[in-house]
């Protein structure tokens, strides 16, 4: 049976260690990156809640298409 340093599967052992680091922290940062966005309006829920635009622009009123 092989050994595991002989093995053709090293993980990440061959990348730099800060670089290996920071691939192994990122989806870690990825949740507070999303929860430190503003919200599209005060109350929003769902996927659009963090849409971009509408705040302190004009208001059109469509009453007829």
């Amino acid at each position: 049976m092989p050994s595991s340093r002989n093995s053709s599967w090293t993980g990440f052992s061959w990348f730099p260690p800060r670089r290996r680091n920071l691939i192994l922290l990122l989806p870690l940062l990825a949740p507070a990156v999303a929860l430190a966005q503003p919200l599209a309006f005060p109350g929003a829920e769902g996927f659009g809640r963090h849409a971009t635009g509408g705040r302190g622009g004009e208001v059109y009123a469509v009453t007829a298409l």
